[in-house]
């Protein structure tokens, strides 16, 4: 084997400050739903709604943190965590306005996708050649969860 690997650092996600107004639309637009939810007796959804609205504020606020990374002749580390290459099925490499990044499509039905970003100082072709040895590229959409997180502000 090769023991071949490339590593680096990354913010978990690309940080966007939310101004007042933000939080005023998350809570009007809670506060209604919770309203929604008491007019036809659904209590638990009410307070799903609060839960919800608390967390997103809470999130909205909390600074990234500095991530580990690792593309190896095992998997791709994240944090600590190893994603064996046969648990994965492909990967698509993303280049656009917000950076880098590699989608990483699982077998698993849990997780179906993932990203990772890549940033400037990384050899991106030598992140995807060395996934080629190991998995086959493919085009993959970003996960509705994604794009829903990026178009919220986060």
């Amino acid at each position: 084997m090769d023991n071949q690997k490339i590593s680096w650092q990354a913010l978990e996600y690309e940080h966007r400050d939310k101004t007042p107004d933000w939080f005023w639309i998350l809570g009007m637009v809670s506060l209604v739903l919770i309203v929604s939810a008491v007019i036809y007796k659904n209590i638990l959804f009410a307070a799903l709604i609060v839960v919800g609205a608390f967390t997103m504020a809470l999130y909205a606020v909390r600074k990234p943190r500095l991530i580990n990374f690792e593309v190896n002749d095992k998997g791709v580390v994240i944090k600590n965590t190893l994603y064996q290459y046969k648990h994965l099925h492909s990967f698509c490499p993303r280049e656009d306005n917000r950076g880098r990044k590699i989608i990483l499509q699982s077998k698993k039905s849990i997780m179906p996708h993932f990203s990772i970003p890549v940033p400037a100082n990384v050899n991106f072709e030598g992140v995807k050649t060395l996934l080629l040895k190991y998995i086959p590229e493919d085009d993959h959409p970003e996960s509705l969860s994604e794009v829903i997180m990026n178009s919220l502000g986060f």
